[in-house]
């Protein structure tokens, strides 16, 4: 896995375009880290298989958003993304 300031590079080289967020969360620890995708389309399998992608997007009321990905401080990848989410 790759971290780029725009981009979330999986280990087959898929490119995934990426927002990063420090802040206060409800219900996560203190320091967590969330990842947007910029894109509609699903975050890679790649980046699936090594992080818990999050997706609240309901049809039936026709609200969507794109996927995200919570890094709390305990993530292996933690220290990787900090600077990117600073």
């Amino acid at each position: 896995m790759k971290f780029t300031k725009r981009l979330l590079i999986d280990d087959s080289g898929k490119k995934n375009p990426v927002h990063y967020s420090l802040g206060g969360l409800r219900n996560y620890p203190e320091g967590t880290i969330t990842i947007y995708s910029k894109s509609w389309a699903p975050f890679s399998k790649g980046v699936q298989e090594s992080f818990k992608v999050e997706n609240n997007s309901d049809i039936l009321t026709d609200y969507h958003e794109h996927e995200k990905i919570r890094v709390v401080p305990t993530n292996k990848f933690y220290d990787l993304i900090l600077p990117f989410a600073q």
